[in-house]
């Protein structure tokens, strides 16, 4: 659904003159409309990412609890505060937590997605064009009848 919303936000008109320029189907896909679909697509994949690490309910139903051939930490987590170990418990819901943080930021840095989109960009640049306050130089005010 992420990609099929991505896809629709690309303006035919852009397709467009990509096929007037002579650029086939195949360089079209690759330069054209991967870039643009690239932001929803990255979203999509880390949601299924993070969807996979937090799976809990298919070993449970297809192996079932305290098979140690196959435990996610989430069962872990539910096994031991089912027991009311709830201080093992919460550390595995930490690890867990720190773990799918981990992954996630691992993956918006290597992929290079952009969190905060334009906007940052727009207020840096501001910041650096902003013309200087008049001022006594290094901040430090000078007293009244004071010179050397």
């Amino acid at each position: 659904m992420l990609v099929l919303a991505g896809l629709q936000l690309i303006a035919p008109e852009i397709h467009e003159a990509a096929q007037l320029d002579g650029a086939s189907a195949w360089r079209r896909l690759v330069s054209v409309t991967l870039p643009l679909v690239r932001p929803a697509l990255l979203v999509a994949v880390l949601f299924r990412i993070l969807d996979t690490l937090r799976m809990f309910d298919l070993p449970y139903v297809l192996i079932g609890p305290r098979k140690s051939s196959v435990e996610t930490l989430s069962m872990l987590a539910q096994n031991e505060a089912a027991n009311t170990r709830y201080g093992p418990a919460a550390a595995y819901a930490v690890v867990l937590f720190l773990y799918l943080f981990l992954v996630a930021v691992a993956f918006v840095k290597l992929l290079g997605a952009d969190l905060l989109g334009d906007a940052a960009e727009r207020s840096r640049g501001r910041r650096r064009n902003q013309p200087r306050r008049p001022g006594r130089g290094a901040g430090v005010p000078e007293k009244a009848g004071t010179r050397s």
